[in-house]
C-alpha cells in the first residue's frame, strides 16, 4: 500500500469516528469522582472487614459450642459406663479370689486319698479358671482399663486408699507393702482407687 492509499484510509477513519462529547471533563470533576470512588472503596473495605470479623466470631462461638457438646457427651458417656465398668472389675475380683482360695487349698493325706482323681479334676478346673481370668484381664485392657501399679511404689493419695498401716524398718516410709484391692484407671482417670497397706516408720521419741 502506497502513501496515498494510507492517507485515504486515515481520512476515512477520521470521518467514521464518533463526535467528541460536548462537555469536557475538567480536573476538578475528575478529582471529585476519584475522591468519591476512594470513599466508596474504603466503605466497602470496612464492610468486608466487619463481615470477616463477624464470621470469625461466629466460628469461635460455634467451636465453643461444639467443645461444650463434646464435653457434655463425654460426661454423659462416663456417667453411663462407669457403673458398668465398676461391676466388671468387682466381678474380676470375685473370680480372682475364688482362684486364689482354691490354689491355696492343701488337703491332707486323708482328703487326698478320698478325692483320688477328683483332686486332679479340681486342679484342672482351677487352671481353666486362671485362663479365664487372664482373658478377662485382656478384655478389660481392651476397654481402656489399666490396673494401678501400687505394690512397692510410694503411696499416692490421688490413686490409692490406705486401708492398713504397717511398721517395717527395712522399708521406706510411705511405701505400699500390700495391695488389698486392685485399683483401676480408665482413660487416664481413676475409676477405682487401690486399697493398700502402707508402711509407716514411727518417729523416734
Amino acid at each position: 500500500m502506497d502513501n496515498e492509499a494510507l492517507l485515504q484510509a486515515f481520512q476515512r477513519l477520521l470521518a467514521e469516528a464518533p463526535e467528541p462529547p460536548g462537555e469536557e471533563i475538567g480536573l476538578a470533576r475528575l478529582f471529585t469522582e476519584l475522591a468519591a470512588l476512594r470513599t466508596e472503596v474504603h466503605a466497602e473495605g470496612r464492610q468486608a472487614k466487619d463481615a470477616l470479623e463477624l464470621l470469625r466470631q461466629s466460628l469461635e462461638t460455634l467451636e465453643r459450642q461444639c467443645d461444650h457438646l463434646d464435653q457434655a457427651a463425654e460426661l454423659q458417656r462416663r456417667q453411663i459406663l462407669e457403673p458398668i465398668l465398676l461391676e466388671l472389675v468387682d466381678l474380676r475380683d470375685r473370680l480372682a479370689m475364688g482362684i486364689d482360695g482354691l490354689s491355696c487349698w492343701r488337703p491332707n493325706w486323708f482328703r487326698r486319698l478320698l478325692l483320688g482323681r477328683e483332686l486332679d479334676r479340681l486342679k484342672a478346673v482351677v487352671e481353666g479358671q486362671r485362663l479365664t481370668l487372664e482373658r478377662f484381664d485382656q478384655w478389660l485392657l481392651g476397654l481402656g482399663l489399666r490396673p494401678i501399679d501400687a505394690l512397692g511404689n510410694p503411696f499416692e493419695p490421688e490413686r490409692m486408699r490406705a486401708a492398713e498401716i504397717v511398721h517395717r524398718a527395712d522399708l521406706d516410709d510411705e511405701t505400699v507393702v500390700a495391695e488389698l484391692r486392685r485399683g483401676y484407671l480408665w482413660q487416664g482417670r481413676v475409676l477405682r482407687p487401690a486399697e493398700v497397706a502402707v508402711n509407716r516408720i514411727d518417729e523416734p521419741k
